[in-house]
């Protein structure tokens, strides 16, 4: 038996009559290998039923919370957003026997000492900036540190290259690791825990308390969590040894965890000067095809990155798929067959096509 988990992160902000708080939040599912394929089949089902309810047309069948909130919210409505929630509790994690653990980071000090600074940096610069870069796995290794659970296959959601910390060898040292871009889109169980962190970080900002573990498990309680398998995890002063890095100069590299195939997106027009780099990132992200390209990278199990060639070059060697988003992009992408890259060619059509879209589109 192996364990799978999904890994995600927030922040969360509290303002009130005795003041403000500020922690980072996190949500780690986990579930069994031997009932993964129960969950996925109850997860795709229930997505196709919210896709047909709301007449989403898509060929996607993984949501984040972002996407799901964009399609329910209208205004400041959050009723349907926190009853899909509820549902997606009830008629996914509950019955599929899915663990869900929620891990909040707040700290007993006013100021927290990092390598390489002269002087410590104050508690809300810690949780603003610095946890941020990579607080997204934080919540699988506190599960797993606390647990003593080993040889899981592990998803943590996209996070920036940032100082390796001890935290992170432990969990690369003693499981199998995985960064997976866009993984609250493409993978189902980060998915799970994006949605499940909204629902949860949702309920707390609504009744706008500091959160304490006794207190957060009876009032989250009536929103539909099994009591046998939710959990709840605090982390603080004591783990500080564990989640600050020892050299700032000591990188991970998140390209390197990437799981395979690796599907890499050619821009079109940025290269020839007629679109910035990150405004043709948001045109694509936009667009139809992406969620056609989004669809296969999940079927796939694999990762997608727009291509970098100071990046990615010393990567391609290891082969992936690269998608041509038209004729500048499919010159490109054959360019790079033939100096011998082992990689597959599929243009934007072909992906529609294959998925019962309009290759016409």
């Amino acid at each position: 038996m192996q364990w799978l988990f999904g890994s995600d992160e927030d922040i969360l902000k509290l303002v009130g009559r005795r003041g403000s708080f500020l922690s980072r939040i996190g949500v780690a599912v986990g579930i069994k290998d031997s009932d993964f394929p129960v969950f996925r089949e109850l997860y795709y089902e229930f997505m196709e039923q919210f896709k047909s309810r709301y007449s989403v047309y898509t060929p996607r069948r993984v949501f984040a919370s972002v996407d799901v909130r964009g399609i329910l919210i209208d205004g400041s409505e959050l009723k349907e957003y926190m009853l899909f929630l509820r549902d997606f509790v009830n008629d996914v994690v509950n019955t599929s026997g899915l663990y869900v653990n929620f891990v909040f980071a707040s700290f007993g000090t006013s100021r927290i000492s990092l390598p390489g600074k002269a002087k410590p940096v104050s508690v809300k610069t810690f949780i603003e900036s610095t946890l941020k870069s990579y607080f997204a796995y934080i919540p699988v290794w506190t599960v797993i540190h606390r647990t003593g659970i080993k040889r899981a296959r592990v998803y943590v959601d996209s996070f920036s290259t940032s100082p390796e910390t001890p935290a992170w060898n432990e969990l690369c040292n003693n499981n199998e690791v995985y960064v997976v871009s866009n993984g609250d889109k493409v993978n189902l169980l980060i998915s799970a825990a994006d949605l499940l962190l909204g629902y949860i970080g949702t309920i707390i900002k609504l009744r706008n308390k500091k959160p304490d573990i006794s207190e957060l498990k009876s009032y989250l309680k009536p929103f539909g969590f099994n009591d046998d398998r939710f959990r709840i995890y605090h982390v603080g002063n004591r783990d500080l040894g564990h989640i600050i890095y020892k050299d700032p100069t000591v990188k991970i590299n998140p390209l390197l965890y990437r799981p395979f195939p690796i599907v890499y997106l050619i821009p079109e027009l940025s290269p020839a000067g007629l679109l910035a780099g990150k405004d043709e990132r948001k045109l694509i992200e936009s667009s139809h095809v992406y969620e056609y390209i989004l669809r296969y990278v999940e079927e796939q199990e694999g990762s997608l990155k727009i291509i970098s060639f100071t990046e990615d070059f010393k990567h391609l060697s290891a082969g992936g798929v690269v998608v041509s988003l038209g004729e500048h992009s499919r010159r490109i992408a054959e360019y790079l067959r033939l100096l011998g890259f082992p990689l597959e060619h599929l243009n934007a059509r072909e992906l529609i096509h294959l998925y019962g879209g309009d290759p016409r589109l």
